[in-house]
């Protein structure tokens, strides 16, 4: 977007606007995406709860809470390893690799010591489990959101987490109505009166906080390009909601404690597992867009490892400094192209602000550095773009396919992070370069056709 278009000639020619759905959203596929990843394949378990006796249903619990354990094992099992890859990681996990670790060794001693200890220890994770379910739901949510084009501004991203919170307190609430139905689960005994009114008014708020989110999300958007975070959005329904309201409406009343607890757990595990095996494979690949760009002191004895472990440790330095913690691939990709576009500082907001404006309407990018990049991985470029490079089938071809490339075209500096993840806050669509290292920036195509025409006098004055 920094350089106009080029025509045959060398002269720049106005972009047009294409529209679509954001490529590349998908992490594998839809259907793997919405039925393993946003939790779909959850739906029926639930209905079978209802069609089972108590006691076939606690039976089934047990046989969820074994598989809960196995999935559980290689999520636990790649926090560690991921903790030992460096001296900081093992810093920053420590919680994990320590902590954690010699808690569960005591909890099992101390448990089998004392088997009267084994109700609190069950009764925590019971009421803990169902809380990281939703944190990692609304997670994904923010993440499949923004892989989708939207730009969630801080009312929005507050009203999902307040929706999540409030339907886990629903959850909560109902575990501990009452007296506990189950030998190994510990309850608060909360009036049924209390517990009706108290779950009838946070069902009121859990639909106004994602009616207002989701309205504002969509309105950017498109219903179609929110399908993932709507069924995540559905899951929270399906497993913190629904039972309340079939309760409420129909007398349709079960124990939930041990099911819904044991089917949350696989699901956790099954998401985790799903979104963490993407993300190796893909950081697998190249460390494009992580190689810090910095001035570094190498001895003659050092190897190719140790200088490429140096970059990778002075970039997670600088993300941890300027709070790079999420969405890190589509940050650095995005913060990639503003590095290659501008080299002045104070523009690269802005500039950060034109694609975040463009990923906003569905409109492609159109950004030539990525272009370029694309055709240096195929080995046609020539040095400079024509009319011709903008047809290219390449993934890289921001042109022709919408949304961010499938990764980094390079390896952004701590200006340009800092522009991904704080962009200036405009109505901007399009720029180009004024002649002189600097850009005119434009709110419609026409004003950008004039900045065009103003940049190719300046060329030819020159």
């Amino acid at each position: 977007m920094a350089k106009a278009q080029f025509k045959a000639s060398g002269e720049p020619a106005a972009k047009t606007v294409s529209s679509g759905s954001p490529w590349g959203s998908w992490l594998y596929a839809p259907a793997l995406d919405l039925i393993v990843g946003c939790g779909a394949w959850s739906a029926p378990l639930l209905l079978v709860t209802y069609l089972l006796s108590q006691s076939s249903a606690l039976n089934l619990a047990i046989v969820f809470y074994a598989l809960a354990l196995l999935f559980n094992y290689p999520h636990f099992m790649a926090t560690i390893y991921r903790a030992y890859g460096t001296r900081e990681d093992f810093s920053k996990y420590r919680i994990f690799t320590v902590h954690i670790t010699a808690l569960l060794i005591l909890t099992a001693i101390l448990t089998h010591a004392s088997f009267n200890l084994l109700p609190w220890v069950f009764t925590i994770y019971i009421n803990w489990s169902p809380w990281h379910y939703s944190g990692q739901n609304y997670g994904l949510l923010m993440m499949f959101a923004r892989r989708n084009g939207a730009n969630p501004t801080t009312a929005e991203r507050r009203a999902l987490y307040g929706a999540f919170l409030i339907s886990y307190l629903m959850l909560l609430i109902s575990f501990h109505t009452g007296p506990s139905q189950a030998s190994l689960v510990l309850s608060l005994g909360i009036p049924a009166q209390i517990s009706y009114w108290s779950r009838m008014a946070c069902g009121v708020i859990f639909a106004g906080l994602g009616g207002f989110a989701f309205y504002r999300l969509i309105r950017q958007t498109s219903v179609r390009a929110m399908l993932a975070p709507l069924t995540l959005f559905s899951t929270q329904i399906l497993w913190f909601v629904l039972p309340h309201i079939l309760e409420f409406t129909y007398g349709w009343k079960r124990p939930q404690t041990l099911y819904s607890g044991g089917v949350l757990a696989i699901m956790h595990s099954a998401q985790y597992l799903w979104v963490t095996s993407y993300y190796a494979k893909r950081e697998a690949k190249t460390l494009e867009g992580y190689l810090f760009p910095a001035t570094y002191e190498f001895t003659r004895t050092e190897s190719m490892q140790d200088m490429v472990a140096a970059m990778v440790k002075q970039f997670r330095q600088v993300a941890h400094e300027i709070g790079l913690n999420s969405d890190v691939q589509q940050t650095v990709t995005m913060a990639s192209i503003i590095e290659k576009e501008t080299a002045v500082p104070e523009e690269r907001p802005v500039v950060a602000s034109v694609y975040y404006n463009r990923l906003a309407r569905n409109i492609a990018l159109q950004a030539d550095p990525s272009v370029i990049y694309g055709e240096l991985l195929q080995g046609t470029y020539g040095g400079a773009l024509h009319h011709a490079d903008m047809q290219v089938n390449s993934a890289y071809n921001t042109y022709r396919r919408p949304g961010l490339p499938p990764g980094p075209i390079g390896n952004p500096g701590k200006s340009s992070l800092g522009a991904a993840l704080h962009p200036a806050a405009t109505d901007y669509y399009y720029f180009v370069s004024n002649g002189n290292g600097h850009h005119r920036f434009a709110h419609s195509l026409e004003e950008h056709n004039r900045n065009v025409a103003a940049y190719r006098r300046a060329m030819r004055g020159k």
